[in-house]
């Protein structure tokens, strides 16, 4: 049930995420083209004529796109954000459009869909709505959905009709991806970065040198290091690593925790840490290590690294997405007929 749940929150959050890239990607797209007008080249940012009705944002070959149907979307973006955020992003060159285009990308991959994997969608769709509100009012506090939901400005079928059009959009384009090709995903990942995967738990102790914040002295390396041999000769002589964490360590994220990080993905972590979470002995106290923090004295107890089948769900998110992506900015743009948004 939990990965259930992270699957369709990662996939609707890559999704909006999506039409943030591919604004920003399109702001940087409209400052090349204001300096190669200076140059004088003929490059075009992409345009369309308006729509033929009034009540539509946006006309493509097979249907369109209402008024209704776009401010419901930005209505789910301003409850996932907040409404100050998006309006911030509308703002935006290239972001109306963008969602525009998003969402004829989602009309037009449902169509594709068969009815048994509509009605299964639309169960799991209500499943997920049940499994965000709950969270929802978690996070920001008992009857908070209620007051998220008038401040974004829509009803709460909005939201799961958006969960439903999302899902039912990568399950279509998922599946069209085969096991050959989230294996080949998984190598090129791994080819590139041979860490990729590496999770570990790891206890340290660390003395700043400087504030990270301020970028402020707090010692010098000299001092810092004296501290370090102090503190390893105490754990030679076989004091507890856990107690001495928490006497010594400036780290106020895991100093009662025995300085301890369990089962975390170590490229999460600055290289020379990630290094030696990589490298060091299971269970040995290997020797100071600097990171832009100061000094660390780090223990690895274990390390494990995570098989394609542990990782598979997430790489065909990815490769969903990324179809996504590619259909938004290719397909759907040569069906536009028209874009008129208020």
């Amino acid at each position: 049930m939990q990965q259930g749940k992270l699957k369709w929150m990662t996939g609707l959050l890559l999704s909006l995420s999506l039409v943030l890239i591919i604004s920003a990607c399109g702001q940087d797209d409209n400052e090349k083209n204001d300096t190669s007008e200076d140059n004088g080249s003929t490059d075009q940012v992409e345009t369309f004529d308006p729509t033929k009705d009034k009540n539509n944002v946006a006309e493509y070959e097979g249907g369109e796109i209402t008024l209704e149907e776009y401010n419901d979307f930005i209505g789910v973006m301003k409850l996932l954000y907040t409404p100050e955020y998006v309006d911030q992003l509308q703002s935006t060159p290239g972001f109306s459009d963008n969602l525009v285009k998003q969402l004829i990308a989602f009309e037009l991959l449902g169509e594709e869909a068969d009815e048994e994997t509509k009605k299964e969608q639309q169960t799991i769709s209500e499943t997920n709505l049940e499994e965000f509100k709950s969270q929802y009012e978690v996070t920001n506090g008992e009857g908070s959905w209620n007051t998220g939901l008038k401040d974004a400005g829509i009803e709460e079928e909005d939201f799961k009709n958006f969960i439903y059009i999302s899902n039912i959009s990568q399950e279509v384009l998922r599946k069209d991806i085969s096991e050959k090709e989230v294996k080949a995903e998984y190598d090129r990942i791994l080819k590139d970065n041979p860490t990729q995967w590496v999770e570990a738990t790891v206890s340290h102790i660390l003395v700043k040198t400087n504030d990270p914040g301020t970028g402020e002295e707090i010692r010098t390396e000299e001092e810092a290091l004296e501290i370090m041999d102090e503190i390893k000769a105490k754990l030679d002589e076989g004091e507890d690593f856990g107690a001495l964490a928490k006497e010594y360590s400036e780290d106020e994220g895991s100093k009662n925790n025995g300085g301890t990080y369990e089962n975390a993905n170590i490229n999460n972590w600055v290289e020379e840490f990630k290094l030696a979470a990589a490298a060091q002995p299971i269970g040995e106290i290997g020797e100071p290590v600097k990171t832009v923090y100061g000094y660390h004295i780090i223990k690895v107890d274990n390390r494990t690294e995570l098989s394609f089948d542990d990782v598979k769900e997430g790489l065909i998110t990815s490769l969903v997405q990324q179809e996504l992506q590619d259909y938004s900015t290719t397909e759907v743009s040569d069906l536009i007929t028209g874009v008129s948004i208020p």
